[in-house]
């Protein structure tokens, strides 16, 4: 689902889960990679401008993208709920993640503060128009932030392998 996996060759199961709500989402091979949605971290960051940047402003952007993710993925769970509140083991999935990802937001300060960098101030990614969307918008937004949740999983698995090579226990 929405997991702290990173992303492999195989659709992510929380984006697969998606198919019940039927076409486009249920269509054979359906990728939709330039579909964004306002607010939304996108992962889709150059690697080498990733990689060049220094810890702090990795872990950072890290943080900001999680905290977002927190908001958007309880604004996805309760779309879902609306949309087919009988996809029990995608919500089951989405809980997870939001789950998994205030652990990772914990994990996040505690290195930060380990390493003398300040969590940025928290802010709200959503606006008021958030609400207000019809129910292709909402499954569109299921999907583009379940997509780029695990571009920044994967992102952050890497992240955090280069720290531990950095920074031995």
């Amino acid at each position: 689902g929405c997991s702290s996996r990173p992303m492999g060759a195989a659709e992510p199961a929380t984006v697969a889960g998606l198919s019940a709500q039927g076409s486009p989402f249920s269509d054979p091979g359906f990728s939709a990679p330039g579909l964004r949605w306002a607010g939304v971290p996108v992962a889709t960051f150059p690697f080498l401008a990733w990689r060049t940047m220094g810890d702090a402003e990795r872990l950072a952007r890290s943080y900001g993208a999680y905290a977002a993710f927190d908001t958007f993925l309880q604004l996805v769970w309760d779309d879902q709920d609306e949309l087919c509140p009988d996809c029990s083991e995608l919500l089951a999935m989405l809980g997870t993640a939001q789950a998994r990802t205030r652990g990772l937001l914990a994990n996040l300060t505690s290195i930060m503060a380990a390493m003398g960098i300040p969590a940025p101030p928290a802010t709200d990614p959503l606006t008021s128009e958030a609400a207000g969307v019809g129910a292709f918008e909402k499954k569109c937004r299921g999907y583009v932030v379940c997509r780029e949740y695990h571009g920044w999983v994967d992102r952050t698995v890497r992240d955090f392998t280069l720290l531990k090579a950095k920074y031995p226990a």
